[in-house]
Parts: structure tokens; C-alpha cells; sequence
């Protein structure tokens, strides 16, 4: 790994770990470069706020989040939707489950409204760009409203399964999207 990735990294890690006992408007440069072990204009070389450190994080992220869910079609045409659990939610749940630590720290209620929009950037810019569901037997046309439907149920499912401590496999979690994706709601029951 170059210096520059190495000290970047560093940088990376060390706002990672201070975000876990402080709020990220509260973290200082001094503490971020004393974290890192890197010298203040290092620092200023490559980052000018707090907060483009935890751009550079959550970019990074998404750019291996979109790689794994595209990943399982590369030579795929077409993707039928039935029981079958799709790649790409294996994939999700497997990113996600391998960086744990870090999506429950930036899922938290008081720090990740950044993240959570910028996931919501991402998926719903998949689902827009590379995914594009052919309607069969009438349903409704899949506009930017059906995608950030979608998008934003995938989020809450990611959100509740942080809040358990990741309990589930991500197959678990997989199996679980693929049963609401195909679940039509025909009755609720009401409790007033």
C-alpha cells in the first residue's frame, strides 16, 4: 500500500475510533492527527474539515457496495423475482455483516444521518440506473416512487437488523428481503 493510502487510512481508522466515544462535531483535528499518528499538515495535505475525512470513508463504502451488489450480474441479462433469494441481497448482507462495527456506528441515530442519505443516494441510483424491473401482468409502472419505496425498506431492514446486534446471517437477512419483496399486502389488521 502507497504512504499516501497508508496515511490516509490511518486517518481513516483513527475518526472511526473516536466517533465510537464522541460525537463527530465534537472531534477535533488535534484529536484526529494524535489518534492517527500523523502530523497536523499531513492532515491539511489531504482533508481540510472533519467531516471530508467522513466523506472519504463513506465514499469509499459506497463504491464497495455497489461493487458487491452488481457483482453477482456482470453477465446477466435479465433477473427473474420469485422465492428464490437474489445475489445481490446475499451480497448486501454479507458487505454489511463484514463491516458491522462500522455500519452500527454510522446506522447510530445521532451520527448517521450523512450516511443514511448517502446509502439512500446509492441504492436508489442502482436501482434507477442498473436494475430495471419489466413489469408483468398489469402492476404498476416502477418509476423513481417505486425505487425509493424499495430503497428505503432495504434501509429500514439494514437499520433494525444494526439495532439487534447483526443477530441474523446475512443469508437470514436475505431470505427475509426475498419473503417481503414477494409478499403482496392484502389485509391489515387494525388495533385501535
Amino acid at each position: 500500500m502507497s504512504r499516501v493510502r497508508t496515511t490516509q487510512r490511518k486517518l481513516k481508522d483513527a475518526l472511526l475510533r473516536l466517533m465510537q466515544v464522541q460525537p463527530l462535531n465534537q472531534i477535533t483535528i488535534s484529536q484526529l492527527t494524535k489518534e492517527a499518528g500523523v502530523h497536523r499538515s499531513t492532515y491539511y495535505y489531504y482533508y481540510y474539515l472533519i467531516e471530508d475525512v467522513l466523506g472519504a470513508i463513506v465514499d469509499e463504502t459506497m463504491q464497495q457496495l455497489q461493487f458487491a451488489i452488481k457483482r453477482p450480474y456482470e453477465n446477466v441479462k435479465q433477473i427473474a423475482i420469485n422465492d428464490e433469494v437474489l445475489p445481490s441481497s446475499v451480497e448486501l448482507f454479507t458487505h454489511i455483516y463484514e463491516r458491522k462495527e462500522y455500519y452500527a456506528l454510522l446506522l447510530n441515530k445521532e451520527r448517521g444521518l450523512v450516511f443514511q442519505n448517502r446509502l439512500v443516494d446509492v441504492l436508489f441510483e442502482l436501482f434507477q440506473t442498473h436494475f430495471t424491473p419489466a413489469v408483468i401482468h398489469g402492476g404498476a409502472d416502477w418509476g423513481e416512487e417505486q425505487s425509493m419505496y424499495s430503497v428505503y425498506g432495504i434501509l429500514g431492514l439494514i437499520k433494525l437488523w444494526a439495532e439487534h446486534d447483526f443477530q441474523r446471517t446475512p443469508q437470514e437477512m436475505a431470505l427475509q428481503l426475498t419473503a417481503i419483496l414477494n409478499t403482496r399486502l392484502q389485509i391489515i389488521e387494525t388495533n385501535l
